[in-house]
């Protein structure tokens, strides 16, 4: 295999991706004087974060496909130590609550290799494909940021609660806890949109460790696998619904405020990270 050219000179310590416009507008609050850059046709915005060269860009739209060919360019081009996925994702586990974040573990690609079935009346998926694991150092390091970091972790929690109760739109709306939780575990990465009960049972019983359902992760990971030198890689999703038929009318009671909540809390997370230089080998 011939090792592949980096269209820029310089390597960034980290590159961020996010799924959607929406999304990646949250994002760009933190890093304001972040300088475009154009390559080949695709846009990308450069910072200096602190200890820590970054560059970030949005995908455009959901799914895994177009997940993995914008993580495939951004390695090769930028050739990242560590890559982030960073968006919002459906809760699927009761223990995970609506502005919690949740970082994988591990990444189940669901449906890869998935088989349809005959039934009587219908037909059923049998889910089926490859389980990522995230990075162990990293992953241990997030396990522990409550103890081994507390003064992080602490500072992360608070700007959740302060980010809750700033917002009258939220307090109003009542449903989203004013402390937000850090969990790491199982994330469930596929092509479907989770609003349904049915689905979600149906989900579990593949595992019932799932935390959260979301679309990109496991392409991202994917992706990472393939480089010639991979990076690390970090899944980090702010939960904004509970992946049941309620997600639309949640969205449209707050006026979008759980999923900017959530999302940016999720974006703390990592910043807080980069604050106790986490992201470092």
């Amino acid at each position: 295999m011939t090792k592949p050219v980096a269209a820029p000179s310089e390597e960034v310590d980290i590159a961020i991706i996010v799924a959607l416009k929406e999304e990646f507008r949250h994002l760009h609050t933190w890093i304001p004087a972040a300088t475009p850059i154009e390559l080949g046709g695709h846009q990308y915005y450069r910072a200096q974060v602190g200890k820590y060269s970054l560059v970030t860009a949005f995908v455009g739209d959901m799914g895994p496909v177009p997940a993995a060919v914008a993580s495939t360019r951004i390695i090769e081009h930028w050739r990242p130590r560590n890559v982030v996925l960073l968006g919002i994702a459906g809760g699927v586990s009761k223990e995970v609550a609506l502005g919690d974040v949740v970082v994988g573990a591990q990444v189940d690609s669901y449906l890869d290799a998935g088989k349809a079935i005959d039934e009587e009346y219908a037909f059923t998926l049998l889910p089926s494909g490859a389980v990522f694991r995230g990075e162990r150092q990293l992953v241990s390091r997030v396990r522990n940021l409550e103890f081994a970091h507390a003064d992080h972790f602490r500072r992360w929690r608070e700007s959740c609660r302060v980010r809750y109760t700033g917002d009258t739109t939220l307090t109003r709306f009542g449903a989203p806890p004013e402390q937000a939780q850090l969990h790491d575990g199982l994330i469930a990465s596929g092509p479907l949109v989770g609003a349904s009960d049915k689905f979600r049972t149906w989900l579990l019983r593949r595992d019932r460790g799932y935390k959260a359902i979301e679309m990109e992760g496991g392409a991202v990971m994917w992706a990472a696998e393939q480089a010639w030198d991979p990076p690390r890689t970090l899944v980090v999703r702010g939960i904004s619904d509970r992946a049941d038929p309620a997600k639309a009318a949640l969205d449209d009671l707050s006026k979008g405020a759980v999923r900017a909540w959530a999302m940016q809390n999720a974006i703390a997370f990592v910043w807080a990270l980069m604050d106790a230089r986490l992201l470092q080998s």
